[in-house]
């Protein structure tokens, strides 16, 4: 029982808690860059790039002999795309997009000014116009002029020209030609749009807009820490500056400074209505971060889409998402979609590569990542997304000379650092290790980052056996963040309790759980946030704790906590600490309160911890003790699954109902099930393990089930508690960290069979058919159910099926399915 308890309640606290990636921003960043489409008064009309407008907005050229205006050659442009980018029939690209293409015909910055190099840039980018200008002087009137060039025939369409006096009119004189460039491109479209907002109604201060725009351009180059800079100043210059306090919120969220950013979400709110409705549609979207729902994320930035169809940010976000859930498919989609509209832009080939590589094309991944480094082959981003591919594909070995030149582009560049750390880490080099984990932390302008390399210290420490040194660096990490977050940090607690268990110091473990709750009890009326409840969750469920005082602590919150979604997971912990305590009518009274809002909450955030998540609710719907209804629970997963076309939510049901079969002793239908479902039996599986070589690359290294194949010596069957078809290798061996484990079964066939074997693991795995390398995965974390698949075609007669699963700390199992190309067994 106390294995149920501690287990299961672990995947309650990861059901929404997927911790953001530690990778670097792989995606174009969020600048100004959006491309809109036609609106009609009624229904959305949804135009390809080749029906639309396309303008291309260069830098302006700067004739007044002042330096002090120097930053008005972007500045400008970077108004005119804030102004343009509200209209939906013009599909703007930026300056940025132009310095990009400069630099791949190897042209400075300077050579964009010239206007048959301008004219040719834009063309290259697939644009009908190109905007350009300058700006003068005389007296005391400022002028501005701008020329709109038609890219084909390299005439020019329009020139328009605006004076004011002085930079007090500025905003006043880009509204008056914006609108001149709007009225002489609209052409033949007839179209209702709603009243694009002025610069003169964002904000009133041109100081801040200067500040606003060197905090784009910086965050472009991904110089994270001056574009901080620069976005406080222009906050600082404007208040109520929202487009101002939006751009912070982004910077603050992907610096990892979460309550900054949350404090710059409240003030653009604030403020709304000197939003565009493009950015009012950022705002949201940034706002559901906050709220850990990805469905409701996703929903938003289809409205967004639906509105704003070309809008390459949009795009790119929703891309993010479905990558970080799982959904290679539609992320594949909607970068192909950006790629369309920008076949220039050379991070979206970045993009490209990641999701072939997750989908296992490493072939087709590297190919993108040879574009992108002939796009940029100064640079080092393209070469560390080479290394980090071929790290995906387990090639350690072949990744080290990619890092190591993009290091050699770049000294400074933390991210080659870190990885290389990570990869001599797995090698048993430590000496290496700790060499490029040093340059890393000492050139992270990231704060989150920079915690990451410290974690990879104590992983490199832990493996290596200075078990000392990695529990001094976690206590350097707490020290270090103790007065920046308001709660105990639960990362903390978990990594030394993980550490004492790895070393059989099972009492030191519960102490750090310990001091965590206590540290919670201690700042209760900082608890307000279904995030911190989570957290909470993980600590008390993993841990030994008294459950009368936790439960009585629990009660206490329930009283302060509003929300649905916060009360439903507190019901879920609550009734686990019950069961723990033996408290069956409590149990009763809050595991069985509101069910469909629990598997609401269960299915509501996909994320990338299925394995862990849906093992311990397996465990907590079939135990004899739940007063759970897993029959309930299976039909309202189903019912959900079929109704969003949630084929991961339909296994999970399925396989709910085939464990509540078992539960009533009806073993006939419960095995039609997981047969339908491909599952094998778990009592066909023999295992051979741990194995441990802290001084090699335990995924590549032969152990000797790799070598001796079926000496039965070496061979045993196993039983982790519950047949779900997951082999729990934890619930078998002692020791788990640093381990690799095997498995072997062998599956009959009367004739020849092509087939799919779809495998979910914690962490890497290697599979053998036959003694032939079929699949492999490497990752430092579970990989999902059906995440990784292949089609082979069995032999008549038996197939030996053969499995590796390499464990770097915690959670350690898989589960295989055997199926056809629909999923069925």
């Amino acid at each position: 029982m106390m294995k149920y308890f501690i287990i299961l309640s672990m995947s309650i606290c990861l059901i929404i808690n997927c911790e953001s990636s530690n990778r670097k921003i792989k995606l174009a960043s969020f600048s100004s860059n959006q491309t809109n489409t036609s609106v009609t008064a009624s229904s959305t009309i949804r135009i390809s790039p080749q029906e639309q407008s396309s303008i291309a907005i260069t830098y302006f050229s700067n004739e007044t002999g002042d330096p002090a205006l120097e930053w008005l050659k972007r500045g400008l442009s970077d108004m005119f795309v804030t102004e343009l980018s509200q209209s939906p029939y013009l599909n703007i690209v930026s300056m940025t997009s132009l310095a990009e293409l400069a630099e791949q015909a190897n042209l400075s910055e300077k050579d964009i000014f010239k206007p048959a190099i301008a004219i040719d840039l834009a063309k290259r980018a697939k644009t009908d116009l190109l905007l350009s200008g300058k700006f003068y002087q005389v007296k005391d009137s400022m002028y501005i002029e701008v020329k709109l060039t038609d890219t084909h025939s390299q005439h020019y369409v329009r020139k328009e020209v605006v004076s004011g006096l002085g930079m007090e009119q500025l905003f006043a004189m880009v509204d008056n030609l914006s609108e001149k460039v709007r009225s002489n491109i609209r052409g033949d479209l007839k179209v209702v749009q709603s009243d694009p907002i002025n610069l003169i109604e964002m904000t009133t201060s041109v100081e801040a807009f200067r500040c606003y725009s060197s905090a784009l351009e910086n965050r472009e180059k991904f110089f994270h820490g001056k574009s901080e800079e620069w976005i406080e100043k222009a906050v600082k210059a404007d208040t109520n500056f929202a487009a101002g306090y939006l751009l912070m919120a982004e910077i603050k969220f992907n610096l990892g400074k979460r309550d900054d950013a949350q404090k710059a979400v409240t003030a653009a709110r604030r403020k709304i209505d000197k939003l565009s409705q493009a950015q009012k549609y950022k705002l949201e979207l940034l706002e559901l971060r906050f709220d850990y729902s990805r469905e409701k994320h996703i929903t938003k930035l289809k409205q967004a889409i639906e509105e704003f169809p070309s809008n390459v940010d949009f795009h790119l976000e929703l891309g993010r998402i479905y990558r970080e859930i799982g959904e290679f498919e539609e992320a594949l989609e909607q970068f192909e979609i950006v790629k369309e509209f920008r076949p220039n832009q050379k991070t979206i080939y970045n993009d490209l590569a990641y999701i072939y590589a997750l989908l296992q094309d490493y072939k087709t991944g590297l190919a993108y990542i040879n574009t992108y480094k002939k796009m940029a082959p100064d640079e080092p981003n393209p070469f560390d997304s080479a290394g980090e591919i071929l790290m995906f594909a387990g090639r350690l070995e072949e990744a080290i000379p990619q890092l190591k030149t993009a290091l050699s582009i770049d000294p400074t560049f933390y991210h080659s650092a870190e990885k290389l750390g990570r990869i001599y880490t797995e090698l048993g080099d430590y000496d290496n290790a700790f060499k490029y984990l040093k340059i890393a932390e000492q050139y992270a302008e990231i704060e989150k980052m920079a915690q990451v390399i410290k974690w990879r210290y104590v992983h490199a420490y832990w493996k290596s056996g200075q078990i000392e040194n990695a529990l001094q660096i976690i206590d350097e990490i707490e020290e270090d963040i103790s007065h920046k977050i308001k709660l105990a940090s639960t990362d903390i607690a978990h990594h030394r309790a993980f550490i004492y268990h790895s070393i059989g110091e099972k009492e030191k473990a519960n102490l750090a759980y310990q001091k965590c709750f206590d540290a919670f009890a201690a700042r209760f009326d900082s608890i307000t946030h279904y995030y911190d409840i989570d957290r909470l969750a993980g600590i008390l469920l993993l841990s030994d704790l008294n459950p009368q005082k936790v439960i009585s602590f629990l009660t206490k919150l329930q009283n302060t906590i509003k929300d649905d979604k916060s009360q439903t997971l507190l019901n879920l912990t609550m009734g686990l600490m019950a069961l723990r305590n033996e408290e069956a009518e409590l149990a009763k009274k809050y595991l069985t309160k509101d069910q469909k809002l629990q598997i609401q909450l269960i299915a509501e955030d996909r994320n990338e911890k299925w394995n862990n998540v849906w093992k311990y609710i397996f465990i907590a719907l079939t135990d004899k003790n739940s007063p759970i209804d897993a029959k309930a629970y299976s039909d309202e997963m189903i019912r959900l699954a079929e109704e969003n076309n949630r084929e991961d939510l339909l296994l999970i049901g399925k396989i709910i109902s085939a464990l509540h079969y078992q539960n009533d002793n009806n073993i006939e239908q419960a095995e039609e099930i997981f047969s339908e479902l491909g599952i094998p039996k778990e009592t066909k599986w023999q295992v051979s393990g741990p194995y441990f070589d802290k001084n090699s690359f335990s995924y590549d290294h032969t152990f000797q089930p790799e070598l001796t194949g079926n000496n039965k010596q070496n061979w045993h069957f196993i039983n982790d508690g519950i047949q779900d078809g997951y082999l729990d290798f934890n619930q078998n061996f002692s020791k788990s960290d640093w381990a690799t484990a095997y498995a072997q079964t062998y599956v009959y066939v009367p004739e020849e069979h092509s087939v799919e074997i779809r495998i979910g693991s914690d962490e890497s795995f290697k599979l053998w058919l036959n003694d032939n390398l079929v699949l492999s995965r490497y990752l430092e974390s579970d990989i999902p159910f059906d995440d990784a698949t292949v089609k082979v075609v069995l032999r008549p007669g038996y197939n030996k099926l053969m499995i590796k699963v390499i464990n770097r700390i915690h959670e350690w199992g898989f589960l295989c399915r055997i199926t056809d190309e629909h999923g069925n067994g």
